[in-house]
């Protein structure tokens, strides 16, 4: 499996994420600063449902770790909108802000070293993947340089399409086998299927989907039938899924369910969800409904719960690219 297991607990919590997430949202609402960011928040709860303990511990918890993480790390690394999320990560993996932002300034260290061009958020995201897959152990300098040789590796493809943005899935593609050449050709050979049997535009949203798409073992025909299965099931069920929504069906991909019953899932979680969200806000209810299906299918399972690793990473990527 790609990414490690998750540990045992939270279970019980699977009967009814929708709730558990309700919880947690209101319990974390009650400490909302006035600038913070109402979606951050949310997703921060989703990535707390599978940790055991009281909502309002688990909120009180993750506001101290957002406030260490924000004296440990600037502006530039960590904006204000996306702290939450890193610190439910930290507290979802008994992490600290102060090992992770240590390891953090370790690792940006090795990434000029390397060659590797300043990365800002981008880089904190690929060093959390990376330390999340290590266990909290030390990244090595040789999986920096595997990540630079990957990242180079893309560019030969995509040349204008590759930057800093790359660099979360460039992390994650070390851990998988393979040379960066044979990795980033997988991932380019998917880029290109999607593009051109499924009449999906190319641009930055596909590369990052199609790089999600190379972490995983099926040939690269089956992936691209399982992306435009779940696009036309989506569509079937008057969901539309835009540009800026292909890495959530990219992981999507990976649920051992047919199209049809994630579909199922994700609209049934999407019309829970809107009873509990305002109006303006209820264009955001596909990504929230997306993450609890992940959990309910995902759950605790020793194998593919590892993939719950990714999915709050490109929780973090996908605000970043709504300017947040």
């Amino acid at each position: 499996m790609v990414f490690r297991g998750f540990e045992p607990g939270g279970s019980e919590f699977l009967r009814d994420p929708v709730a558990r997430f309700k919880a947690l949202d209101e319990a974390l609402e009650l400490s909302r600063g006035a600038l913070t960011n109402r979606i951050a928040q949310r997703l921060a709860a989703v990535n707390l449902i599978l940790t055991p303990g009281d909502p309002a511990e688990l909120a009180a918890a993750a506001r101290t770790l957002q406030g260490e993480f924000a004296a440990r790390l600037g502006m530039t690394k960590a904006p204000p909108s996306l702290r939450l999320i890193f610190a439910a990560l930290l507290l979802r993996h008994g992490d600290t802000a102060d090992a992770l932002a240590d390891e953090a300034d370790r690792v940006s260290r090795m990434m000029r070293v390397v060659g590797l061009r300043w990365g800002s958020t981008f880089e904190l995201i690929a060093t959390m993947a990376m330390r999340v897959h290590a266990r909290g152990m030390p990244i090595p300098e040789a999986q920096i340089e595997r990540m630079r040789a990957i990242y180079e590796a893309m560019k030969v493809h995509h040349w204008w399409l590759t930057g800093p943005e790359d660099f979360p899935t460039c992390a994650l593609l070390t851990t998988r086998p393979g040379s960066p050449e044979a990795l980033a050709g997988r991932a380019h050979e998917i880029y290109e299927a999607i593009h051109s049997e499924l009449s999906v535009m190319r641009g930055d949203p596909l590369q990052t989907a199609s790089n999600i798409l190379a972490l995983a073992d099926a040939p690269p025909a089956d992936l691209t039938h399982r992306f435009g299965a779940l696009m036309r099931d989506f569509k079937a069920a008057g969901i539309k899924i835009r540009a800026d929504r292909f890495d959530e069906l990219a992981v999507l991909c990976f649920l051992p369910r047919s199209s049809a019953a994630v579909v199922e899932t994700v609209v049934e979680y999407d019309r829970q969800l809107s009873e509990h969200v305002k109006w303006h806000e209820k264009l955001m209810t596909f990504g929230f409904a997306s993450n609890l299906a992940f959990i309910h299918i995902v759950g605790n399972d020793p194998e593919l719960g590892a993939l719950a690793d990714v999915k709050p990473l490109l929780d973090i990527m996908w605000i970043i690219q709504q300017g947040g």
